[in-house]
C-alpha cells in the first residue's frame, strides 16, 4: 500500500504545467521585460535631455561671458603722459574700424549683428582671447575690435586679427541685440540708434537649441517664449534663452 502511494506521487510530480499555466507565465514574463525596457528607455531619454539641457547653460553662459567683456571695455583708451608728468587720455583711438564709434550694430531682422572696439595694450585681447594687431597711438597700444553675428546656425566672433570668423556656440535660432539711449530724462531700449555715442548699455538676448531632436517622451510639442517675446513650439527640440544687460562703463570717456 505504501509503494503504490509514492508511485502515484511520482507520477503527479513529474507531470509538469499544462498549456494554460504555460500562456499565463509567458504572457506575466512579457509584461515584466516591458516594463524594465519602458524605465531603460524613460532613463536614457531623461539622461540626455539633462545632458543637453546642461550643455546649453554651459554654453550660454560662457558666450554670454565673452560678449559682457568686449562690452563693458568699449570705449576704454588708454592713459598716456607728456613731458612735466601730466596725464591724459590717449587722442589716438578711432573707434570700431576707424569709424569712431566704440560700439555699433546691424538690426538684421531675423538676427542682429553686435561690433565693439577700445583702446588696448599688448596684453588686451579680442572675443577669441587673440592680441589685437591693429596698431593704433604710441608704441605698444592697440584698438581692439570684435564683431558678433550669426552665420547659419552658429553665433561667430571676428577679431582683431587675420585669424577670420570663428564659431563660439551652435545651435543658435536667434541673437538680438537693443540699446539703452537718452530720451530726454528717460533711456529707452531700441534696436537701433543713429547717435552711438549715447548708448549706455546694451541687451543681448541669445536662443540656443539642441542639436538633435528631443524623445517624444519629452514633451516636443511643448512651447517657449523667444527673444521677440513670442510663445513659439519647441519644435522637438529643447531651447534655452539667455538675456543679459551690460553697462558701457567708459562711454562717456571721450
Amino acid at each position: 500500500m505504501i509503494m503504490k502511494n509514492n508511485h502515484i506521487n511520482f507520477k503527479r510530480a513529474q507531470q509538469g504545467f499544462n498549456l494554460i499555466e504555460l500562456m499565463i507565465g509567458i504572457t506575466i514574463s512579457l509584461f515584466i521585460v516591458l516594463a524594465a525596457m519602458t524605465a531603460l528607455v524613460n532613463s536614457s531619454s531623461t539622461g540626455k535631455t539633462v545632458n543637453d539641457a546642461s550643455q546649453l547653460q554651459q554654453q550660454g553662459s560662457v558666450v554670454l561671458r565673452i560678449i559682457g567683456q568686449q562690452i563693458r571695455q568699449a570705449s576704454a583708451i588708454n592713459l598716456e603722459t607728456i613731458a612735466g608728468g601730466d596725464v591724459f587720455l590717449s587722442q589716438a583711438y578711432k573707434g570700431f574700424g576707424g569709424g569712431g564709434n566704440a560700439i555699433q550694430g546691424v538690426n538684421g531682422g531675423t538676427t542682429d549683428t553686435l561690433s565693439t572696439s577700445y583702446h588696448g595694450t599688448a596684453d588686451s585681447l579680442d572675443c577669441l582671447g587673440n592680441q589685437s594687431n591693429i596698431a593704433e597711438g604710441e608704441a605698444g597700444e592697440f584698438r581692439v575690435d570684435s564683431t558678433f553675428a550669426v552665420n547659419g546656425t552658429n553665433l561667430e566672433c571676428t577679431g582683431s586679427t587675420a585669424a577670420g570668423a570663428q564659431v563660439i556656440a551652435e545651435g543658435v535660432d536667434d541673437f538680438q541685440v537693443r540699446y539703452a539711449v537718452k530720451a530726454g530724462t528717460n533711456i529707452q531700449y531700441v534696436d537701433n540708434t543713429a547717435n552711438w555715442a549715447s548708448v549706455s548699455a546694451v541687451e543681448v538676448c541669445l536662443d540656443l537649441r539642441n542639436t538633435s531632436v528631443v524623445s517624444a517622451l519629452d514633451n516636443p510639442a511643448g512651447t517657449y517664449i523667444n527673444c521677440k517675446g513670442v510663445v513659439t513650439p519647441l519644435a522637438g527640440r529643447l531651447h534655452k534663452v539667455f538675456r543679459n544687460t551690460f553697462l558701457l562703463r567708459n562711454q562717456d570717456l571721450p
